[in-house]
């Protein structure tokens, strides 16, 4: 199916990946959830037997958790390396991210501990000796408007449609660190702050959706302004 996508969208697929967290979706699948170091062997062979079909005629992969056996895999990806972003942080998924992506993702964290896992990021390819950098990206939500009335009706409206059991500030407070909130001038800033630390990539989620408001603002106040942000 990647590969089709690659193909009808002439070469644009980023292939997004992780070790999944959610042990409601696999019990609900009616999928064993394993521990966390079988996941992450399941997810390595997973994006081995990937670029291998990906790239040759019939592939036969015989591992740990997976078997495959003359795949043929066509139509082949338009593009000669599909870049693959992985989600996950520790020690092991870090190391994973360094050996076969090429973008580790994480949702907005504090400055502090995001800059702490792109420098064990770095210290991961000096030692797997890898040759080109890992780019990092930000899963966040964003919550924009001109007028501070509305950024604190959005939030509301959000801690309502979320059905959070947690008390409201302490839910604000956990949401606020994974949040862009604020004009959009504010906006721009605090996302040129990430960019400096070396984020490539934001990939945002407006959390006034289905409305389209925030995202509207954002493409017109911030996506065209993008000159005013280091990327």
């Amino acid at each position: 199916m990647a590969a089709s996508l690659d193909e009808i969208s002439n070469g644009r697929l980023e292939f997004g990946v992780g070790a999944g967290w959610k042990q409601d979706e696999y019990v609900g699948y009616g999928y064993e959830f394993p521990k966390p170091q079988i996941r992450l062997a399941q997810l390595e062979e997973g994006i081995e037997i990937a670029r291998r079909i990906w790239s040759q005629d019939f592939v036969t992969f015989k591992g740990t958790h997976y078997q495959i056996r003359e795949v043929v895999c066509l139509p082949k990806p338009v593009q000669a390396h599909v870049p693959i972003t992985i989600e996950g942080t520790g020690n092991m998924m870090l190391r994973l991210i360094v050996k076969h992506g090429d973008r580790a993702n994480w949702w907005l964290c504090p400055k502090e501990l995001f800059s702490q896992r792109i420098k064990l990021l770095r210290c991961y390819e000096k030692e797997i000796q890898q040759k080109s950098p890992v780019e990092s990206s930000a899963t966040t939500y964003v919550n924009i408007s001109s007028t501070r009335s509305d950024l604190q009706s959005n939030m509301e409206r959000f801690y309502k449609e979320t059905g959070a059991t947690q008390p409201h500030s302490d839910w604000l407070k956990d949401v606020f660190s994974r949040t862009i909130s604020g004009t959009p001038d504010e906006c721009i800033e605090t996302i040129r702050k990430y960019a400096d630390l070396g984020v490539a990539y934001f990939m945002i989620r407006p959390i006034d959706l289905p409305g389209l408001k925030g995202l509207e603002v954002f493409a017109e106040k911030v996506l065209d302004h993008a000159d005013a942000v280091k990327t």
